[in-house]
């Protein structure tokens, strides 16, 4: 394991500044729409000085000719990078009643504090493809950890605002029905959830008291809940996973009872709760995954065998079984193709349904490989997003919702230099990204 390292933005402005540093004669995409033909950019080590036309003179500065386009980092709302694989599922002597850790209730742990030195090329990955930042968490179940956000600085990660967050889901504990342990059933996730926050809340009271001289009795302090205080009143946010509507519409009653802020990840069908989500002014850091899981098929074609070997009228008839469960098979592929394409047609306009609703809509990886998500990218512009609405969802949209708007996602003197640089649009499926600047670090792709 290695520690991410963490500095503030104020620290970084103290820092001694090194060489400025320069791109001239380039197109710049701007996460607005607007775009400036011949301009320039120019950063002073972490941070855009000047943007346009300004002089690059006394900067190390690299000519784009005119032909070479600049876009805002993309910025991912909450991704695993360089996280260590979850925990596995031991065996418990009382399954009912396992330790907070066991049940995947780990809302203590840190990203910075646990980053998997082994797994380096992930970051280096999301920086390839033109991710300047991200909300990093940890891999788990239920409650995983906190979030950090983070610059990408050259592929090795700069915690700039530790914390931010805490990752949460209708997980449940590890080990299916041979290891499992409490909670194993979203009924009871739910209550899980409940019983986490009254305890919470009662220690948070208890300590309050003790420290006040109103409670004789010292508490017994919990690493566990207290890392969930600061969600107690809202003063933080859950990055909470949920896709189906069914688990949207059980995370409002949760929020209902308890009272906690979050941030809706993922989301595939948001679109349904569209309008309960703007009337709560919840966000949605929404996912470019829109294929059904392959078991999803395997058990489509599984349940058509299944059923056609059952068939009583056919029983102990070798070819006619055959027969049928060929049939059968072919029906279910069918069914399945077409179940696939209306969810996959449902979840691309599931963000303009969010945006057209007036929802704040940003991005989450959630450990999605950069492949698949170039994939997404070009089936959103297929679906016909343009260009700018993807680019502002990446970066400026993505970063208000992380509350980091004043440090990233646009092209912008005083904010922090984070771009890539391309050798065509970047809606053209033959661009390359030629360079990117994270932190103000700048590295060649060239050779990639």
């Amino acid at each position: 394991m290695g520690a991410i390292c963490m500095v503030s933005a104020s620290t970084l402005l103290a820092q001694e500044p090194i060489k400025k540093q320069a791109f001239k004669g380039v197109i710049i995409h701007h996460a607005d729409g607007k775009i400036e033909k011949s301009a320039s950019i120019v950063w002073n080590e972490k941070f855009f000085s000047a943007i346009g036309s300004s002089s690059t003179d006394g900067a190390l500065t690299v000519d784009g000719g005119d032909t070479l386009h600049v876009y805002p980092a993309f910025i991912d709302g909450l991704g695993t990078h360089g996280s260590p694989s979850a925990a596995s599922a031991e065996k418990v002597d009382d399954p009912g009643n396992p330790s907070l850790s066991r049940a995947g209730i780990e809302p203590h742990r840190k990203p910075h504090l646990m980053w998997d030195a082994k797994k380096a090329k992930e970051f280096e990955a999301a920086l390839a493809a033109g991710f300047g930042a991200a909300n990093l968490a940890l891999e788990g179940y239920m409650l995983p950890g906190s979030t950090d956000l983070a610059v990408m600085t050259n592929g090795t990660p700069l915690v700039i605002a530790p914390e931010i967050g805490q990752a949460a889901g209708f997980v449940n504990a590890p080990g299916g029905w041979r290891n499992g342990v409490y909670p194993s059933t979203l009924m009871g996730l739910m209550a899980r959830y409940r019983q986490l926050w009254y305890d919470a809340t009662a220690l948070k009271a208890h300590i309050a008291g003790y420290e006040a001289g109103t409670i004789a009795e010292p508490p017994v302090r919990s690493q566990e809940h207290e890392a969930m205080f600061p969600y107690l009143d809202g003063s933080k946010k859950l990055f909470f996973v949920a896709d189906e509507s069914e688990d949207i519409e059980r995370l409002f009653k949760l929020q209902d009872e308890l009272g906690f802020s979050f941030v809706l990840v993922s989301g595939k069908e948001a679109y349904k709760k569209a309008e309960m989500l703007k009337a709560r002014n919840i966000d949605v850091l929404a996912s470019f995954s829109f294929d059904i899981k392959k078991e999803e098929k395997k058990k489509g074609k599984k349940d058509a065998v299944s059923d056609s070997t059952a068939t009583d009228d056919v029983e102990d008839k070798e070819d006619e079984v055959e027969a049928v469960v060929e049939k059968k098979v072919d029906e279910a592929v069918v069914a399945f193709d077409k179940k696939a394409a209306d969810a996959r047609a449902a979840q691309l306009m599931n963000i303009r349904k969010l945006m057209d609703a007036g929802v704040n809509v940003g991005y989450a990886s959630l450990g999605e490989k950069k492949g698949d998500f170039k994939k997404g990218v070009e089936a959103m512009l297929k679906a016909g997003y343009t260009e700018a609405e993807l680019v502002k969802l990446l970066s400026h949209s993505t970063a208000k919702i992380l509350m980091a708007a004043d440090q990233l996602g646009q092209i912008k003197s005083g904010q922090m230099a984070n771009f890539f640089v391309t050798d065509k649009e970047m809606s053209d499926k033959k661009a390359k990204i030629l360079y990117t600047v994270s932190g103000g670090v700048l590295k060649d792709h060239r050779n990639d």
